[in-house]
């Protein structure tokens, strides 16, 4: 099963954890934030059995698969860089990056690790999506795909 860190606790952790729980295919077993009693009372209301010290201690965790990364956006890029490095694969909110740069980096490192690298826009799999024509695609999705 896949094993999820998760990097904030911001708003959208609670129903991000209810996902994963509800898919049977993941578990979130970590989660750190700038503030540690903050983490440690959102592991205690969603059942997250670990609560790491920083962000740095999360993505070196052994156990830990996969990060989720709900950070304020100027964030993204910094702390995607740090897990991709440390090995990890990542899951972004949107926006995904600040800057094409950013977003070109992040995928050349994921690239070379071999690992996952996504962001988190449940829009993509809508069933309108592939009949998106004529210029009509998301800009992020046009970005996603020009960065493929």
């Amino acid at each position: 099963m896949l094993k999820i860190g998760i990097m904030g606790a911001a708003k959208i952790v609670p129903r991000f954890v209810a996902g994963v729980k509800e898919s049977g295919q993941a578990e979130v077993t970590g989660i750190a934030a700038r503030n540690k009693e903050k983490a440690q009372k959102t592991a205690l209301e969603l059942e997250i059995p670990q609560v790491y010290d920083d962000y740095a201690s999360l993505v070196n965790a052994a156990e830990i698969d996969l990060i989720y990364i709900p950070l304020i956006n100027k964030q993204h890029y910094p702390q995607a860089k740090m897990a991709l490095e440390a090995g990890k694969n990542v899951l972004l909110e949107k926006p995904f990056t600040l800057t094409l740069e950013e977003s070109q980096e992040l995928f050349k490192i994921a690239n070379e690790k071999n690992l996952f690298l996504m962001e988190a826009q449940k829009s993509v799999f809508l069933p309108v999506m592939p009949k998106s024509k004529n210029g009509l695609m998301p800009m992020k999705l046009v970005k996603y795909l020009v960065l493929q």
